[in-house]
């Protein structure tokens, strides 16, 4: 489940956070950018990260969180979102 909200609720100063409910449920909870594409690439970041996690059985790394970009730069290009001013967004969050 995604859900957006205002920056400043964010459990950690981060854009997106993610976690598993006691019945398997992964909540993702993704910064409000005002851009649909923009919430929607934090969420896809969040997704990969959990994902790569949930199967090496460890909590996040820098390794993780560096793939996930990667790929999340990738899908960006793909939809057409200029990435520096994607950046600015989530950097002024």
């Amino acid at each position: 489940i995604m859900e957006t909200l205002p920056h400043v609720t964010q459990i950690y100063g981060t854009c997106g956070n993610y976690w598993v409910d006691e019945d398997g449920t992964i909540q993702i909870r993704v910064s409000e950018t005002g851009n649909d594409d923009f919430n929607w690439l934090v969420f896809l970041h969040e997704v990969i990260v959990q994902k790569l996690c949930e199967h090496r059985v460890i909590k996040p790394t820098d390794k993780e969180h560096q793939l996930a970009a990667g790929i999340e730069k990738i899908i960006a290009s793909q939809l057409d979102v200029d990435w520096n001013k994607y950046d600015k967004t989530i950097k002024k969050l």
